[in-house]
């Protein structure tokens, strides 16, 4: 599989099927491209898919200081450009979700971002506070893992579970998500998304125990005509916990959005 030459990083990517429309997918904090097998073969019938291991993960090893959200948009910009790709949409999840909602600014490279999870950045105090108190304070830990899907899932899908925690195995010295997502300072002031015009859908867990899901629906409403969706019966990890409903609710997004 290929890698292209990044700012201070050199980026692993796969690129899956022949259609001309691209959609790329962005894990999260404790995935890799791994993560997205459950979802690429439903979204593989009308496009073709890119995934990527975000610097410092798995594939796309990086010096522990280059690894910050502000490189990640360029990252994928670089994957486009290498494989000659003008336009894409994108789908980001948690950690991902950065990337698609940075990226999404340059309008003239994405047509369509859909964050599930987070807004990519865009913290209100809602969201703020459920990481300082809630089970989001384990960010970074494997303590974090039963609670970033429903409480139903871990007894209903151990297998998934276990799975899961092989695949973040994967990741030998995973970047602190404190230091790239969590750091006040690199927040997304939503001044800064004055002009934003990207087609965007935030999708929230109904039963997410990182976030609930109206302080993520605080936060959507903050991103310039973005759209907001609540999955029924799956926590922090919608595409993950039922990916077949999670590729539904993307796949009716884009088209409503589809350049023709």
């Amino acid at each position: 599989m290929p890698k292209v030459k990044a700012d201070k990083c050199d980026i692993y990517y796969e690129v899956h099927g022949d259609k001309k429309d691209v959609l790329v997918l962005g894990h999260g904090g404790s995935g890799n491209t791994l993560s997205w097998f459950p979802n690429v073969p439903g979204l593989l019938e009308q496009y073709r898919v890119i995934l990527f291991d975000h610097r410092g993960y798995h594939r796309s090893p990086c010096p522990a200081e280059d690894v910050h959200v502000k490189y990640f948009a360029n990252d994928l910009f670089a994957i486009m450009d290498q494989e000659k790709i003008e336009r894409a949409a994108i789908a980001g999840h948690a950690l991902g979700a950065w990337t698609a909602l940075d990226a999404g600014r340059n309008a003239q490279r994405v047509w369509a971002s859909v964050l599930s999870a987070s807004a990519g950045g865009v913290i209100p105090p809602g969201i703020s506070q459920a990481f300082k108190t809630g089970p989001g304070r384990h960010v970074g830990t494997v303590t974090l893992r039963p609670f970033v899907v429903a409480p139903s899932f871990v007894e209903k899908r151990p297998d998934m579970m276990f799975l899961a925690a092989q695949i973040a195995r994967l990741n030998d010295s995973p970047p602190d998500p404190n230091k790239i997502m969590l750091d006040p300072a690199i927040a997304v002031k939503p001044e800064s998304l004055k002009g934003y015009k990207t087609p965007t859908l935030v999708i929230a867990g109904e039963e997410s125990q990182i976030i609930p899901h109206a302080d993520l629906k605080a936060a959507a409403a903050l991103i310039p005509g973005s759209e907001f969706y609540v999955m029924p019966g799956v926590g922090h990890s919608p595409a993950w916990e039922n990916p077949a409903l999670y590729n539904q609710v993307v796949l009716d997004f884009l088209a409503r959005h589809r350049p023709r």
